[in-house]
């Protein structure tokens, strides 16, 4: 198939391949539970901050 012109250009597989890699990456990590913003989003219970925030006017 090299040098016939025919089938899908080289960089659309490499650019399919690297698609794949982060895609399945991500999900890996989602089902780990180390990725996304979950972390650095504070939840209900969690006490971010002991001092109770004054919104800046005292």
């Amino acid at each position: 198939m090299a040098g016939t012109g025919e089938g899908v250009p080289r960089w659309v597989k490499v650019a399919a391949i690297v698609a794949a890699v982060v895609v399945l990456f991500v999900v890996a990590m989602m089902l780990v539970g180390g990725g996304g913003m979950g972390h650095q989003i504070p939840s209900h219970g969690d006490n971010a901050s002991s001092a109770p925030s004054t919104g800046g006017f005292e």
